[in-house]
């Protein structure tokens, strides 16, 4: 069973303008408590889940829906914008190797054109 995302927690916790301490006493549990469960999840305990459910106004099955779509969301943008170390590599020593050729072009270029002006 997939555990529910602490950041949709989060999320849904600050989308009605909570405190942790008054989503804690919602659901009661200590604040502590759910600052564990926003920094990773909700512990896969069938009451706690249920209860949290039912302090938003949701089915267990709804928040498991939405903390999946939630994570996969996430999971998306995290592709999107982050380049891994050999994309960087790569792209650093393919601009390299482009201004180098370009150089070369510029180069020749130029002695093609001043060789015969000099002569």
């Amino acid at each position: 069973m997939e555990r529910i995302d602490g950041g949709y927690l989060r999320h849904l916790r600050e989308e009605r303008g909570w405190s942790l301490r008054e989503f804690a006493e919602r659901v009661y549990a200590s604040k502590s408590s759910v600052q564990r469960w926003e920094q990773s999840a909700l512990p896969e305990n069938a009451d706690t889940v249920a209860r949290v459910a039912e302090v938003f106004g949701m089915t267990t099955d709804e928040l498991r829906a939405g903390s999946h779509d939630y994570t996969e969301k996430k999971r998306q943008a995290k592709e999107e914008d982050e380049w891994t170390p050999e994309q960087l590599a790569e792209m650093k020593f393919g601009t390299k190797k482009l201004l180098i050729a370009l150089g070369i072009v510029f180069a020749a270029a130029v002695a093609f054109i001043l060789i015969p002006l000099l002569s």
